[in-house]
């Protein structure tokens, strides 16, 4: 699959292009690069941020404009949340009408309700984390799965793989027992010893690994 760099621009309709010009070089802050004029009206232009990160055209569309009317069109980038905040502050100052900011799907801040002339809608939006991937600050997720306590849950199933191992050697299969411990002691001591609880959140691969452990009393000594 070919690589895709980010989107270069996006083109606007407007019913006006020098109203609507003007609107998105006071509040947004863009300033104009090209002037399309036809038949010598100006139908179009385009517009830039400073630094060159942000391209949008406007095209003279009254049709496709009045049709996005109430539309979200566009998402602007914001670096950080706290520029997201200071975007609030510009536009109050601007007496901008604007419906605040809200938390995103993904715990991004999106500052909803500006509007353009033709009401298309222009949400400014700082991602849950920085340009450089870092959080921005704390945010709550989903609440973490509770830690394993060993219980009697944990001790039947130290049962079930005692059994196990009993039945995988039986006694006398080429072992020799010890006095006073049979051979079938052998493994189901040692089943116990190696086993221990699930880790919540881990692969089920990993999940049979040490630390911690749980030493449970074989299935003949439990009361």
């Amino acid at each position: 699959m070919p690589d895709l760099a980010p989107i270069h621009h996006v083109k606007i309709p407007v019913s006006d292009v020098r109203a609507s010009t003007e609107w998105y070089t006071r509040v947004l802050g863009l300033t104009v690069a090209i002037e399309f004029v036809e038949n010598r009206e100006l139908r179009g232009v385009a517009l830039g941020a400073p630094d060159g990160g942000t391209q949008i055209a406007l095209r003279h569309d009254p049709e496709r404009a009045a049709g996005l009317r109430g539309f979200d069109l566009v998402a602007l980038g914001v670096p950080t949340r706290e520029g997201a905040h200071a975007w609030a502050e510009h536009l109050t100052a601007l007496d901008q009408k604007h419906g605040g900011l809200v938390t995103g799907h993904n715990g991004g801040t999106v500052l909803v309700g500006l509007h353009d002339p033709d009401g298309i809608e222009m949400r400014p939006r700082a991602h849950r984390t920085d340009v450089r991937g870092r959080p921005h600050g704390r945010v709550r997720g989903p609440a973490a799965p509770p830690r394993h306590r060993p219980g009697a849950g944990a001790c039947a199933l130290v049962r079930l793989r005692v059994r196990a191992a009993t039945r995988a050697r039986p006694s006398g299969a080429g072992q020799r027992a010890r006095p006073g411990r049979t051979a079938t002691d052998r493994p189901a001591a040692a089943a116990i010893e190696r086993w221990s609880p699930p880790r919540s959140g881990l692969p089920w691969a990993r999940r049979w690994s040490p630390p911690p452990r749980v030493i449970c009393p074989p299935p003949s000594t439990r009361s």
